[in-house]
C-alpha cells in the first residue's frame, strides 16, 4: 500500500510544480530599445499546474528591464497576452514613471545582469561591486493564481512592508498584506497574525557597503513576504511581477525621497492639524462636547480639535446628524464661541434601513453600489454599524459625483474642518456577503492563513468594468481618500485634512493616518514608535497612534508616559472606546494632568519648528525617524534597544521616552557629537566625547527629555497663554546648540545652523502662496570667531520672497566654552544690526546678556530683532 501511495505522489508531483528546478523559464528572445531590455520568457519545466490542481502555469511571459535613471530601475514580468490585472497608472496610485531615454544611462549607480537559462536577474552596485539583489538561487513561479520570487538579502537590515504592529526591523518570519479590520493585534512574524489596515508592499534594505535601496512591489493582491536564512521570498495570489528599485546612498533618506517622488509625494498638513486633538467614542450629546472643551480651557490644556465618532449620527446612518442630542443652532454657537475645529467620522457603508434616506435613495438611483456576486440584479449586502449596508464602488465614475454631492451637503450642514474615514478596508461584520451562501474563490495559497473573506466582502465581487475584488481589495481605502480629497478641494479647502484608516502606496498624497484600534497596554505604547517610522517611510508622515490607548481601561502611569511620547507624534490625538474609562488628560488625576499639560505646552512651543520640517521637505522624505536615518554609519543605532526606543524630529531633536511600567531612569544612546538638554541647556555629551549610553532621568509630571544636537538651531515660542494654534504669535527664541567649527574653518570657534519660516500668519493661504509656491524659508547661520565676535545671519532661500514680520526676542546659547563671559547677573554688550535694505547703514546698539544655570549657557536679549527689516546681528563678546 505504501509503495502504491508513493508512486501516486511521484506522478502527482510531475504535474504540480513544487520545486525550484521545475519552476523555471528561459529567455527565448530579447532586444534592447533605448534604455529598455525586452525579453520573451518560455517555461522549461514539465509541470502543467502549480500548488493545486487547476492553477495552470503560464508558460509564456514578457519581461522588461528599464534603466529609468541613474538611480531608478523598473523590472516588469507579466503573461504574454498582458491581460492580467495591473494597478492603473493614474491617480491615486503610484505612476510617476520617467520618460524613455535614448540609451542605458552611463551614470547608473547599478548594473543588471541577466542569466538566460534558467532566467534570473541580479543587480550590482557599481561603486562597491556588491550584488544587492539576486534571484538566481530562488524560485520563479508564475501561474494563474500564484506568483513567487526570491532573492538573497545583502544584510539582515530590512524595514517596511506594512501595515503592522511590531518592531521596526523585519526579522525572520512571514508577513502578510491584506487590508482587514483587526482589533488590537500585535505581530510576531509567525504568519498566523493577520495583517491590518494598510497595504504598503515596499521595503527599505541596507547593503553591506552601507548604502540603501528601496524595493516597491507594484502589486495590489493578497501577498506574503517571507524572510528566512538571508533570503526574501514574495508570494502573491494575483497581478504581475512589477519591481520598482530606488537606489540611494548611505543615508536612507535619499532612497526614501526617490520613492516618494514616484508615488506622488505626501499632502501638506494644515497647520492647525498639528495641534492637539481630543476624541472619544461616547460623546453622546452636545453637553459632553461642551464639557470636554471647557475642561481643557479651565485646566490650561491646549486643544485645537474636537472629534466626533459615530455617536453624532442618527441610528449610525452616515451623512446624518442627530439634532435631538446635538441641537444644530447650539452646536454652531459652540463651535463659533470656542473657535475649536471639528472633525466627524464617516464610514463607507450606506445603511439600507431607511429607504428615503438621501445617501441610500440616491445611491440606488445612480447605481453606485457594488453588485452582489450571489444574487444577480441585487446590491452586495454587508453589515456594519448602521445594520445592513451597501458599499460604494469607488471605481465607478458615477460614484465620484454621488460621493461629492453627499460630502458637499454634509459640509453645508456642519461646516466641518476635516474628515475621518474609518472602516474602509472595507470592513464588514459578515464574512463575505450577509445572508448568502454563494460560490467562493479558493486561492491555491492563502496569505495570512485565514480566509480572505473574514470581516470583509467576497473575493468574487465585481467592480465596474468587471474588475474583481480579488484584485483591487487593497485599494478600497485609498480610492475613498482620493475622492474625498477631490471634493474638499472643490469646496475651496487648500489643505484638506483627511484621516484614513486604510491606505495603499501613494495614499499619503491625499490623507493622513492613525494606527487604528490599538489597546491601552504598554506593548502598544512601545510599538507606536516603529509604526510611525514605517509610515514616514511609506510616504504618510502625518501619522500618530491613539494616545493612552483605544481599547480597554488605561491607567495613570501608562497614560502619562503615552502623552509624554504622543505629544511629539506628528499627529497627536487622544481617543478611546465607549464603555471604558474616560481618558481626557484632566480626568485621570494630577500626574496625568501635569504631565499632559506640560508636554502639550512644549509641543506648542516648538510647533512652528515642527511644521517647518514639513515645509522644508517639500512633500517628500521623513519628518519623524529612527536614529540610523541620521547616523547610518553607527552600528549601535541599528540595535533593537535604540531603533525601537528613541526618535528624531528632523535632524535637530532627539526624544527618549519611557516605554515600560515602573521605570523612571533610562540609558538612551547618544550618537557622535554634542547633545544638550533642550530646556535647560545642560551638555549631556561633549563634542569630542565618545558616543555611548548615558543615564537619563525621565520624571512623571514633566515632558519627556528632548535633546538638541550640537550645530543646530530650533525656534521656540512662549506659550503661557496659548490654547490653540491661532494663539501662537510671531515672536521666537532661538535655542542654539553650538558645534565646534575650527576643523571646517580655522577662523571660527563655533557655529550652528537652522531655519525658520518667514511668515507670521500660518493660514492655508499664506502657506500655499507664501511658502509652497514661493519658498518662505529663511536660513539661519550663527558663528563665533576667534576674536569672540558672534554673528547671526538670516538669509532668504528665495531672495524675491516678501518677508513678513517675524521677531527674534532672545538667543539661548548652549555650549559657549572658551569665551571669558563668567558673570552672575546680566550685562550690556555692544552690538551692530544690519538692515536688509541694500546700502542702508548699520545701526549700533547694546544688548543684555544673561548667564543661564547651565554651564557655558547664555541668554542674549535681542529686543525683538525683526528679520523682515534686518538680516544680520553682530555681537562683540568679551575678549
Amino acid at each position: 500500500m505504501k509503495s502504491l501511495l508513493s508512486a501516486y505522489l511521484l506522478v502527482f508531483a510531475i504535474f504540480l510544480c513544487v520545486g525550484v528546478t521545475q519552476c523555471q523559464y528561459e529567455v527565448s528572445a530579447n532586444e534592447t530599445i533605448g534604455n529598455q531590455i525586452r525579453m520573451n520568457l518560455h517555461y522549461i519545466g514539465n509541470s502543467q499546474e502549480y500548488l493545486t490542481a487547476g492553477n495552470l502555469v503560464l508558460k509564456d511571459l514578457k519581461a522588461n528591464v528599464t534603466y529609468e535613471s541613474d538611480r531608478r530601475l523598473d523590472v516588469r514580468i507579466t503573461n504574454f497576452d498582458q491581460n492580467r490585472f495591473e494597478i492603473p497608472a493614474e491617480e491615486p496610485f503610484p505612476h510617476k514613471d520617467l520618460p524613455p531615454l535614448p540609451e542605458i544611462p552611463s551614470g547608473a549607480v547599478y548594473r543588471v545582469n541577466i542569466t538566460q537559462r534558467p532566467f534570473s536577474f541580479s543587480i550590482k552596485r557599481k561603486a562597491s561591486g556588491e550584488t544587492i539583489f539576486d534571484t538566481t538561487k530562488g524560485n520563479l513561479a508564475f501561474s494563474e493564481r500564484y506568483l513567487e520570487f526570491s532573492s538573497v538579502l545583502p544584510t539582515p537590515h530590512v524595514y517596511g512592508y506594512g501595515e503592522r504592529t511590531m518592531n521596526f526591523e523585519l526579522k525572520k518570519g512571514t508577513y502578510t498584506i491584506w487590508t482587514r479590520d483587526i482589533l488590537a493585534e500585535i505581530e510576531d512574524g509567525s504568519g498566523n497574525i493577520h495583517s491590518i489596515y494598510g497595504a504598503h508592499p515596499v521595503i527599505l534594505v541596507k547593503e553591506a557597503s552601507g548604502n540603501f535601496f528601496i524595493l516597491f512591489l507594484r502589486n495590489a493582491a493578497a501577498q506574503d513576504l517571507v524572510i528566512d536564512d538571508g533570503k526574501l521570498t514574495w508570494k502573491s495570489i494575483g497581478g504581475i511581477f512589477h519591481f520598482k528599485f530606488f537606489f540611494g546612498d548611505e543615508k536612507p533618506e535619499t532612497a526614501i525621497r526617490l520613492y516618494h517622488e514616484y508615488i506622488g509625494g505626501w499632502t501638506m498638513p494644515a497647520f492647525w492639524s498639528l495641534g492637539y486633538h481630543q476624541c472619544r467614542w461616547g460623546y453622546v450629546n452636545l453637553k459632553n462636547l461642551e464639557d470636554v472643551v471647557a475642561n481643557h480651557q479651565i485646566n490650561d490644556i491646549p486643544l485645537d480639535t474636537i472629534w466626533m465618532d459615530i455617536d453624532y449620527m442618527r441610528d449610525y446612518q452616515i451623512f446624518t446628524f442627530d439634532e435631538s442630542r446635538y441641537p444644530l443652532q447650539s452646536f454652531y454657537e459652540f463651535i463659533k464661541k470656542t473657535k475649536i475645529k471639528f472633525v466627524p467620522i464617516l464610514d463607507p457603508g450606506v445603511g439600507i434601513k431607511y429607504p428615503d434616506a438621501p445617501s441610500y435613495k440616491e445611491g440606488l438611483g445612480q447605481k453606485v453600489f457594488l453588485p452582489s456576486p450571489n444574487l444577480i440584479g441585487n446590491n452586495l449586502l454587508g453589515s456594519v454599524w448602521p445594520g445592513y449596508v451597501h458599499f460604494p464602488d469607488w471605481f465607478k465614475p458615477e460614484t465620484e459625483k454621488y460621493w461629492s454631492d453627499m460630502l458637499k451637503r454634509f459640509h453645508e450642514l456642519l461646516k466641518w474642518n476635516g474628515l475621518w474615514l474609518d472602516m474602509n478596508e472595507v470592513a464588514n461584520f459578515c464574512n463575505g456577503e450577509c445572508n448568502a451562501n454563494g460560490m467562493q474563490i479558493f486561492p491555491p495559497y492563502i496569505p495570512g492563513r485565514m480566509s480572505l473573506e473574514v470581516k470583509t466582502i467576497p473575493l468574487n465581487t465585481r467592480h465596474v468594468n468587471n474588475v474583481s475584488e480579488y484584485d483591487v481589495h487593497n485599494l478600497y481605502g485609498s480610492m475613498e481618500s482620493y475622492l474625498t480629497y477631490k471634493t474638499m478641494r472643490q469646496l475651496g479647502i487648500n489643505y484638506p485634512f483627511i484621516l484614513t484608516r486604510s491606505s495603499f502606496a501613494g495614499a499619503g498624497a491625499y490623507a493622513a493616518h492613525w494606527t487604528g484600534d490599538n489597546a491601552a497596554t504598554w506593548d502598544f505604547l512601545r510599538y507606536s514608535l516603529p509604526a510611525i517610522f514605517n509610515f514616514n517611510l511609506f510616504g504618510i508622515p502625518m501619522v500618530g497612534a491613539d494616545i493612552c490607548g483605544f481599547h480597554g481601561n488605561t491607567e495613570a502611569e501608562l497614560c502619562a508616559r503615552w502623552i509624554q511620547l504622543g505629544a511629539f507624534y506628528p499627529f497627536a490625538r487622544n481617543h478611546n472606546h465607549e464603555g471604558f474609562l474616560g481618558q481626557e488628560l484632566y480626568a485621570l488625576g494630577p500626574t496625568v494632568y501635569e504631565t499632559g499639560r506640560k508636554s502639550l505646552k512644549l509641543r506648542y512651543a516648538i510647533l512652528k519648528y515642527y511644521f517647518s520640517l514639513f515645509i522644508r521637505n517639500a512633500r517628500h522624505g521623513t519628518v519623524f525617524r529612527p536614529l540610523f536615518f541620521e547616523f547610518p554609519n553607527d552600528d549601535l543605532c541599528y540595535s533593537e534597544e535604540v531603533v525601537n526606543f528613541q526618535f528624531l524630529m528632523g535632524e535637530q531633536l532627539m526624544g527618549t521616552p519611557v516605554l515600560y511600567k515602573d521605570v523612571s531612569t533610562i540609558t538612551p544612546y547618544f550618537p557622535k557629537g554634542a547633545w544638550f538638554e533642550f530646556n535647560s541647556g545642560d551638555m549631556i555629551q561633549g563634542w569630542n566625547d565618545k558616543p555611548r549610553k548615558r543615564l537619563v532621568h525621565n520624571k512623571l509630571g514633566q515632558p519627556l527629555p528632548l535633546y538638541l544636537r550640537g550645530g543646530h538651531i530650533v525656534p521656540f515660542q512662549e506659550v503661557g497663554h496659548v490654547m490653540t494654534t491661532d494663539d501662537l504669535d510671531h515672536s521666537f527664541r532661538l535655542v542654539v546648540g553650538l558645534d565646534t567649527a575650527h576643523d571646517r574653518n580655522p577662523n571660527l570657534l563655533f557655529e550652528a545652523r537652522g531655519f525658520i519660516l518667514g511668515i507670521n500668519n500660518y493660514t492655508d493661504y499664506d502657506i500655499e502662496f507664501g511658502c509652497e509656491r514661493t519658498n518662505c524659508m529663511v536660513d539661519i547661520l550663527l558663528t563665533v570667531d576667534k576674536k569672540h565676535v558672534l554673528t547671526i545671519d538670516f538669509t532668504l532661500v528665495n531672495p524675491k520672497f516678501d518677508l513678513q514680520q517675524v521677531t527674534i526676542n532672545r538667543l539661548l546659547l548652549y555650549g559657549l566654552r572658551g569665551v571669558p563671559m563668567e558673570f552672575e547677573t546680566k550685562t550690556m554688550m555692544r552690538a551692530t544690526i544690519y538692515p536688509r535694505v541694500a546700502g542702508a547703514k548699520p545701526l549700533e546698539t547694546h544688548l543684555n546678556v544673561l548667564k543661564l544655570k547651565a554651564r557655558n549657557g547664555y541668554q542674549i536679549l535681542t529686543h525683538d530683532f525683526n528679520i523682515k527689516d534686518y538680516s544680520r546681528l553682530v555681537l562683540r563678546l568679551p575678549s
